[in-house]
């Protein structure tokens, strides 16, 4: 009945909430449907809207300023001498782009008048990644560190696993926690991983690493297609589902931690660390998209911020004087 009556009514009275529910299932990765939904709904909440008529009937200058009032409400600004600077303008960038891309949903979708967004330029941005890594010595610590207690429990080795996963194999956040067992070849030694855009990206997988699977399979059998599973779980007890990202997030944090204090280590920082390594061992631009599973090489120079003073050709040809 519910549905019957909603088809009826003229599409401007639909809710606001469904009609975020529908854009955001378009989205390809579950990390850009938390953020795309994150945004989105903080702009709602803001502008305390719940139909679409409630957003139709605001004038396009009142809306301009009232998103703009939550795009200075997420500006962390550094006052300089002479001048202010937007520290965090690739936040403000990405908040942006949420809301342009809805907006475009509702005008292709719904017949909204006109995208507001397009008032909001672009703003300028480091053109390297500000992720923190760690030197090839601290990558020995912590994986020191994991590996010496991954034989204690089902956790410790679960956790061994996950780091080697995000670091030897550049994996993203959720390319390791989406990982199943059907993806994996053992005896060919290859793993076909799900990643961003709906593709898949081939990678070889070390001996050492197939051995260390094995044996974890064995010791811990599941019919969980999931490679990392909870180990507990205090609420609903179930733990025949995947590890969460948060969850990934938090072991990395907590054992970078033991390892490097002084830095802000993410499992981001593991697969930017191992485009740095890549990158001093000689290896090119080409092996490390195959890698990564980048579409350009320009997002490996994006990652790329060891010294400018150490690694320079200057360097090299200076020999010849």
């Amino acid at each position: 009945m519910t549905q019957l009556i909603k088809s009826n009514l003229p599409s401007w009275y639909i809710l606001i909430y469904e009609i975020i529910e529908d854009f955001i299932a378009l989205q390809c990765s579950s990390h850009t449907q938390r953020a795309y939904k994150r945004d989105i709904s903080n702009l709602v909440n803001h502008l305390d809207v719940v139909s679409l008529q409630d957003l139709w009937v605001i004038p396009l200058a009142s809306l301009i300023s009232l998103i703009q009032k939550t795009v200075e409400l997420k500006k962390d600004v550094e006052l300089l001498e002479n001048r202010s600077r937007i520290k965090n303008s690739r936040t403000i960038n990405r908040y942006q782009n949420s809301l342009r891309s809805f907006f475009n949903y509702l005008v292709k979708a719904y017949g909204y008048p006109s995208n507001p967004m397009i008032h909001f330029p672009q703003l300028a941005t480091d053109n390297f990644s500000n992720t923190q890594s760690l030197t090839r010595g601290e990558v020995v610590d912590l994986l020191r560190l994991v590996k010496g207690k991954y034989r204690t429990n089902q956790k410790c080795f679960r956790d061994y696993l996950i780091v080697i996963m995000l670091f030897n194999l550049a994996l993203r956040c959720e390319e390791c926690a989406t990982l199943q067992w059907q993806d994996l070849d053992l005896s060919k030694q290859v793993a076909n991983i799900y990643q961003k855009g709906w593709t898949y990206k081939l990678l070889p997988l070390p001996y050492e690493l197939c051995m260390l699977l094995q044996q974890f399979k064995f010791s811990f059998p599941s019919d969980n297609a999931y490679i990392f599973r909870p180990t507990i779980n205090r609420v609903t007890k179930d733990i025949t589902k995947p590890i969460s990202v948060t969850a990934i997030f938090n072991i990395i944090t907590k054992l970078a931690n033991q390892v490097v204090s002084h830095k802000n280590i993410t499992p981001h920082s593991l697969r930017k660390t191992f485009i740095e390594l890549a990158l001093d061992n000689g290896d090119d631009l080409i092996s490390i998209t195959n890698a990564t599973g980048h579409s350009t090489v320009e997002m490996i120079k994006y990652y790329d911020t060891r010294s400018r003073i150490k690694n320079n050709s200057v360097n090299s040809l200076s020999k010849l004087i």
